[in-house]
């Protein structure tokens, strides 16, 4: 059987590292860990690619790090979202929330107008019958 799980695509990958040290500051691989916890198994990533977001996240003044111990007394290196890292991350989330919310539709539009021409009494059996929009007839037919 394929292996259904996804590869994170570069851009996701650092919204989900910033959402994730919006938490709380973290090591690598806890924060690998985190990201398949979070996506139910969906997301696997990559050390390398992991790696190579840190580097790029931190150049860019998004992330600060420091070296610190594990609690099994390992040295590790932390990161945390720095002051820019938090606006990014309101900024991506605003945009990621508005490209996310669903556009009206031609099936809410006519709910509306159904529900603005149920107001007008000869309408209401128009609108309610199953020849909505109502077919035209000539007079006499």
């Amino acid at each position: 059987m394929a292996d259904q799980s996804t590869d994170v695509i570069q851009g996701t990958l650092d919204m989900l590292i910033l959402k994730t040290l919006s938490l709380e500051p973290m090591h690598g691989f806890g924060i690998a860990r985190r990201i398949e916890q979070i996506s139910r198994g969906v997301f696997k990533v990559n050390p390398g690619s992991l790696m190579t977001a840190f580097q790029r996240l931190e150049r860019d003044g998004l992330l600060d790090s420091e070296w610190r111990h594990t609690d099994n007394s390992r040295r590790a290196k932390f990161y945390r979202l720095s002051r820019a890292g938090r606006r990014r991350l309101e900024v991506e989330t605003a945009d990621w929330t508005r490209r996310a919310m669903p556009k009206p539709c031609i099936g809410s539009r006519l709910s509306v107008l159904r529900i603005s021409m149920s107001r007008v009494p000869w309408m209401t059996s128009v609108v309610g019958s199953s020849t909505f929009p109502p077919r035209m007839t000539r007079p006499g037919r």
